[in-house]
């Protein structure tokens, strides 16, 4: 298949815990955010999320204080 110039692809990486449901949501709203702001036609638009566990973050925001907002 061959895409459009305008072809965008998201990564989004986050650590794991959220609904199927969330993710979902999440992914359908920055594709119509990117059609929108853009003109990109939305079969023109991927993305993918990527779970990464706490473990193997480093730097930024400590894990104790994310851990603390999750509970």
């Amino acid at each position: 298949m061959k895409r459009d110039i305008d072809f965008v692809f998201i990564e989004i990486i986050m650590y794991p815990g959220r609904s199927v449901e969330m993710k979902n949501q999440l992914m359908e709203r920055i594709n119509l955010l990117v059609h929108n702001s853009f003109g990109v036609d939305r079969g023109d638009i991927n993305c993918c999320i990527i779970e990464v566990l706490a473990e193997n973050w480093s730097g930024g925001v400590s894990h104790k204080y994310i851990e603390e907002l999750l509970n």
